[in-house]
């Protein structure tokens, strides 16, 4: 099983329900994660037997935009936090984030996703609340924390460092120690508050 990162990667990237080039009017919505993202229609998933010892997701459609079954990509990713919908007696979080269109908070109180602010209103049993609205979002949320902690690990202001270095003279190489202030400055201001969340 390839990692997690890659995992959403790929699905990330992947164009769901195109029609499928073997098999005339059907529409690919089944992904392999083996094949590395391949896109197959049901014919394909059922006749091909390449396929048959891989690892296979089905999609499914919600409010026209793709979805995946909690109980299937739940073994692979960790799904905590996402907003679960139900379709069909399934339950299902969305893969990747929806347009706004012009959405409106009908309430403040109401939880929001930290990445894109889109509404949530279902809220988890026991009162917590999710925090994201797709798989998308909350990459894109974990990624931004990652980068944050490096950036403020890194960030020294007038630090004494002594640098080693070789010098040459007259043909001998002899260690010299030399005293070095180094100033890190922050490449890019950080755009909004820091938020942390668990790694995938």
């Amino acid at each position: 099983m390839r990692d997690k990162k890659e995992l959403v990667e790929l699905l990330l990237k992947a164009k769901f329900y195109g029609e499928c080039e073997s098999h005339n009017h059907r529409k690919c919505n089944f992904f392999c994660v083996t094949c590395k993202g391949a896109m197959l229609c049901d014919l394909c998933n059922d006749s091909n037997g390449k396929h048959k010892s891989h690892l296979v997701f089905q999609v499914y459609k919600a409010s026209e935009y793709e979805t995946l079954k909690i109980k299937v990509i739940g073994k692979y990713l960790d799904i905590s936090h996402i907003q679960l919908y139900k379709i069909n007696y399934l339950d299902v979080v969305y893969i990747k984030a929806r347009p706004m269109r012009g959405q409106t908070l009908s309430n403040r109180d109401m939880p929001i996703c930290e990445e894109c602010g889109r509404e949530l209103v279902i809220q988890q049993e026991g009162g917590s609340s999710f925090k994201f609205c797709s798989i998308e979002c909350k990459y894109m949320s974990n990624a931004c924390s990652l980068l944050d902690c490096i950036e403020e690990e890194e960030e020294v202001d007038n630090v004494r460092k002594v640098e080693m270095v070789d010098n040459i003279d007259k043909g001998s190489r002899k260690r010299v120690y030399v005293d070095k202030e180094i100033i890190s400055k922050r490449k890019h201001r950080r755009k909004g508050v820091p938020r942390r969340s668990p790694l995938f």
